[in-house]
């Protein structure tokens, strides 16, 4: 407003040279961004959740122990999965535990690597082990078909299996677990490849930050908060369609999550070389 950028120009300060102090704390932004979503972004959403589930008073106890998912229900039994699939309404890696009434004592558990709902579970490669006291092991039981009687659909996806909620690591580790078990897996995929590139927003926002500046000369601070608006809504608007898309499988989940960078970064470069230093 003042005419800063003429008078350090007049002094011989080129335009890359002033803008080197925005870029590097930018680029310590964005690694800053990277390392809370690695340090305790995902347990705050993991966290915001619960408090979100007890707020609406839903009853179903789920949490997540090395990726694996764990329920409860009214009459004890424990179940844990591996993924629920609520498009397919399909249970991978499956067990329940049941328990006696009157002790705390395992009373049967059983395993299938695959469950669909047909208006009643129907499980693949299950077997069963019963345990009628603290004698002996129990019977075992095994067969390639079965139905199972534990809780409908909607039991299961009450808590679905949320990217945001673990970090880097953690959804690399999840998304393999899920692969060795057939499940699709491309939208984690590309959630994956999105918790890398998206810090490196803040960067290429303030490359193209740098010459709109340099442009806008003193029309005031109003118009300048407007273009950046303007440049975050259609800068996260290509994000999401990106995601959509790569999400849907058109895309490679690499595309999906670099293209916008490489979109907005390639016009940040060329506006940067195009405006008069």
């Amino acid at each position: 407003k003042t005419s800063e950028l003429t008078v350090m120009k007049a002094c011989g300060i080129s335009l890359y040279r002033i803008s080197l102090p925005l870029l590097f704390f930018s680029l310590l932004w964005s690694s800053l961004l990277f390392g809370m979503g690695e340090g305790f972004l995902a347990d705050a959403n993991r966290r915001a959740e619960e408090l979100r589930n007890v707020i609406r008073g839903v009853s179903v106890q789920q949490s997540s122990v090395l990726n694996r998912r764990w329920a409860i229900n009214p009459e004890g039994t424990i179940y844990n999965y591996q993924h629920f699939d609520p498009a397919e309404n399909t249970l991978h890696g499956v067990s329940t535990y049941r328990f006696a009434n009157d002790e705390w004592r395992l009373t049967e558990r059983a395993h299938a690597n695959q469950a669909v709902y047909d208006g009643s579970w129907q499980a693949n490669d299950v077997w069963v082990r019963r345990f009628a006291d603290d004698t002996g092991p129990g019977a075992f039981e095994s067969s390639a078909h079965t139905e199972l009687a534990i809780e409908p659909p909607a039991y299961f996806s009450a808590e679905p299996p949320q990217a945001d909620r673990m970090n880097y690591r953690e959804l690399e580790s999840y998304i393999g677990d899920l692969s060795d078990s057939g499940v699709d897996v491309v939208s984690l995929r590309v959630a994956l490849e999105r918790k890398l590139s998206f810090p490196f927003v803040t960067l290429i926002l303030t490359l193209i930050a740098v010459p709109f500046a340099v442009t806008t000369g003193r029309r005031g601070a109003l118009y300048g908060v407007g273009i950046g608006i303007v440049l975050a809504i259609s800068y996260w608007v290509v994000i999401s369609v990106f995601a959509a898309i790569g999400s849907a499988g058109l895309i490679t989940p690499l595309l999906a999550a670099w293209a916008p960078n490489v979109m907005f970064g390639g016009s940040a470069v060329y506006l940067l070389l195009a405006v008069r230093t």
